[in-house]
């Protein structure tokens, strides 16, 4: 996991070195392990390199790279990035992970090539000098990159399937820039170009984030899911490399056959992403998501046996991370100690208090590069804080499930599914129209469909990515595997949901390792964290501080009024104004 940026700068203008070494020492926290610099001349080819120092006084033009890297395969320096190839003219910035990269190194090695390290930066790169573009779709992972093709003298940008790693892109005087945040796309000058006013009423009205590629900033967009653009020589196009099959109908398929294939899929999921040559952990709320992921780890720890000892992540993994709430009705401190103690493992809990997660808030609101609908994010970014104290810079987390497999109370939502039938998401990057409603759904399907494609997956992802990349920790999500989803958007509803149990399939493909009265849970549990109640109380103080007279946030409201009801005003609103107010706080002039 890493952060970069790239600026692509044409001819007769110059970025002085300190512009690039700035915007990349704030995504600092995305790769403390290690930093780099490149420029390519495309014209002649030229490359030059840096690391970790870049001259200030430098005047440069061309491609240029600038890279912060958090070690988690092959630490050694073979994986430096930017990352020049050996058989090409080739370089290459990339954050992520490409989870299969043990199958397709053996692929490539086949077809004659050869490897300095024993990374998956150097497979993605081979891959590309092999396949193109056409690697795309072979990668099993999560990644965002940028890739100069000295053969092509086209500059190539992807994102993975579902967007777990971001990209965003803005263009300022002619110049191209990308980004692993927000943040250091705004570190170029002229890039703050003020706050996207309709968006910031979109978060306000119904707390609404990432559901199109405009950020909330003006002018910022970050690249779809599972597209990839090119540049040069004056054009720009974008291709989609995975869109959604549909609903192919496994209806045929003996329900017991199904619930086999998915338990294998899963297994393999987890299975692929417990590499790792760094110590790795799980997040563990008691539900089922993160107790399956962390019962099917002990299951590889068993079935591979001395085998695993190649595998230093797998070997390592010991350790949990849980916020507890006790005396709260949503708290699952009794579940987590019993998972623990019957998987062996050592549960690290946190216990979030109102004046702890109010000093986070502010640097949240920084990390987060946009606002947040749900405080739940500062606990995250505790929670991922904890797991880096415990030595861990890889954490399994449980997200993407309750929206592939029905893990929500969704009566009600049903409602809103068909407004999406054949209305893409909305993109700039004509013809990477992203988004659309696959055909052939169910109404159960549509509607899931919408809050993993719109509504929630995405401003989910961004929160894990940030809280997790603030920390210095890499975050791995089994349940976003494409196969995984695929499988699961395919399956009969009544594999969801049957006789009151949601993620019905999940709970029967778990029997042998999960114990029967958590299987035994009908529907997800609530959360109900004291937030509501904070934010009448303890935190009162800080919210009379910050609102009670016109700040950044006023403009968007009607102030007058808001300040005269401040005392009566919803909780879940009182939330977003908040959010909103130290967000513009944070960004306000681009000066951060």
């Amino acid at each position: 996991m890493c952060g970069f940026v790239t600026l692509l700068v044409p001819s007769g203008q110059r970025v002085r070195g300190a512009v690039l070494r700035r915007m990349t020492a704030r995504l600092a926290h995305r790769g403390p392990d290690d930093l780099g610099f490149a420029c390519i001349d495309p014209p002649s080819g030229a490359l030059r390199t840096w690391g970790p120092a870049l001259p200030d006084d430098l005047e440069l033009s061309g491609v240029l790279f600038g890279h912060c890297r958090l070690s988690i395969l092959d630490l050694s320096p073979a994986a430096h990035q930017p990352m020049v190839s050996d058989e090409s003219s080739s370089v290459l910035c990339f954050n992520g992970a490409i989870y299969n990269f043990l199958e397709l190194r053996c692929r490539l090695v086949a077809e004659g090539a050869s490897f300095r390290g024993t990374g998956d930066t150097e497979v993605l790169l081979k891959a590309y000098d092999r396949w193109g573009v056409q690697a795309l779709p072979r990668l099993n992972g999560m990644w965002a990159f940028v890739l100069w093709d000295g053969s092509r003298r086209t500059l190539v940008a992807s994102r993975d399937r579902f967007g777990v790693k971001p990209l965003y892109h803005a263009v300022v005087d002619g110049v191209q820039i990308f980004g692993s945040e927000i943040k250091g796309v705004v570190g170029y000058p002229g890039a703050f170009r003020g706050f996207e006013g309709p968006k910031v009423h979109d978060f306000l009205r119904d707390g609404l984030t990432d559901h199109t590629d405009q950020t909330m900033f003006r002018g910022i967009r970050s690249l779809p899911p599972g597209t990839s653009i090119e540049l040069g020589d004056g054009r720009c196009s974008a291709a989609r490399y995975w869109s959604f099959p549909g609903s192919e109908p496994t209806g045929g398929a003996a329900p017991e056959t199904l619930i086999a294939g998915f338990r294998e899929l899963l297994s393999d999921a987890v299975g692929l992403r417990v590499r790792s040559d760094v110590p790795i952990g799980t997040m563990m709320s008691g539900g089922l998501d993160s107790t399956a992921i962390a019962a099917l780890i002990r299951e590889h720890q068993r079935d591979r046996g001395e085998a695993a000892r190649t595998f230093d992540g797998l070997i390592s993994f010991q350790h949990t991370f849980s916020a507890c709430w006790p005396g709260s009705a949503s708290d699952e401190e009794a579940e987590i100690d019993v998972m623990g103690a019957k998987l062996g493992l050592v549960c690290h809990k946190i216990y979030p208090r109102p004046e702890t997660i109010a000093d986070v808030l502010p640097s949240l609101a920084y990390h987060l590069d946009e606002p947040f609908f749900d405080p739940v994010a500062a606990v995250q970014y505790l929670l991922m804080r904890e797991a880096r104290a415990q030595g861990a810079k890889v954490v399994l987390n449980g997200h993407g499930s309750d929206e592939s497999l029905a893990g929500y109370r969704l009566m009600g939502r049903l409602g809103g599914a068909g407004m999406l039938a054949g209305q893409p998401r909305g993109s700039a990057w004509d013809p990477a129209d992203s988004c659309v409603e696959p055909p052939g759904l169910t109404a159960l399907g549509a509607a899931l469909w919408f809050q993993f494609a719109i509504r929630n997956v995405p401003r989910w992802l961004r929160m894990e990515d940030r809280v997790s990349m603030a920390a210095s920790v890499e975050s791995r999500l089994p349940f976003l595997d494409y196969r995984l989803v695929e499988f699961a958007f395919a399956l009969p509803d009544d594999l969801k949901l049957r006789d009151g149990y949601s993620k019905y399939i999940l709970r029967q493909a778990m029997r042998d390792l999960l114990p029967a009265r958590l299987l035994g849970t009908r529907t997800k549990r609530p959360f109900l964290a004291p937030f509501a109640q904070w934010l009448r109380g303890p935190w009162r103080p800080m919210i009379k501080d910050l609102l009670s007279h016109p700040g950044q946030v006023a403009p968007y409201l009607n102030y007058p009024r808001f300040r005269a009801n401040l005392d009566a005003i919803e909780p879940n609103l009182l939330w977003r104004v908040l959010s909103v107010e130290l967000w513009m706080r944070a960004f306000a002039g681009g000066e951060i």
